[in-house]
């Protein structure tokens, strides 16, 4: 029995952290993983990549799918759970008439791609329980918190680089 403080426990100790690590498989283990952690980083840094991910003014990261067809546009989400306002004081369901709803629409996806493909829309806020679309026209100038966490979202458009 090998007790610490021992002569032999120091070599106890390196047969065991040391002596895996100096084998040939874990060599090659540990150039492969190496190899694709810079594989990976070359690839996100050159834009080889249809996914950026965003963080949103409540600090939360959201994965934000891009449009290949147009990558100088995607959308920051305001998160879960948030409505789109044009101010603190926009308590209307539309923006003051500003947006345009679609209701009953597709799933979420299709609003997005449906605000994407409109050079004026500024965002949208899509409620999921409805199926409601909000195109928003006007500047998203504020996120307001709902009763309902779960089935509103406003994420707003950003274009150009």
């Amino acid at each position: 029995q090998v007790v610490a403080g021992d002569d032999a426990s120091s070599t106890v100790l390196q047969n065991v952290w040391v002596r895996p690590w100096c084998t040939q498989v874990a060599r090659i283990v540990a150039v492969g993983v190496a190899a694709l952690a810079v594989v990976g980083l070359v690839a996100n840094f050159t834009g080889h990549t249809s996914s950026l991910s965003k963080v949103n003014l409540t600090s939360m990261a959201h994965r934000v799918e891009l449009d290949e067809s147009d990558p100088s546009c995607f959308f920051i989400s305001k998160g879960q759970g948030m409505a789109c306002k044009l101010s603190p004081m926009d308590h209307s369901m539309d923006g003051a008439g500003t947006a345009t709803v679609k209701h009953p629409f597709g799933p979420q996806r299709e609003c997005e791609r449906l605000c994407r493909d409109q050079k004026n829309c500024t965002g949208y806020e899509y409620r999921t329980v409805e199926m409601r679309c909000e195109l928003w026209h006007a500047k998203i100038g504020y996120a307001m918190v709902t009763d309902h966490p779960y089935e509103f979202e406003c994420k707003v458009k950003i274009c150009g680089r």
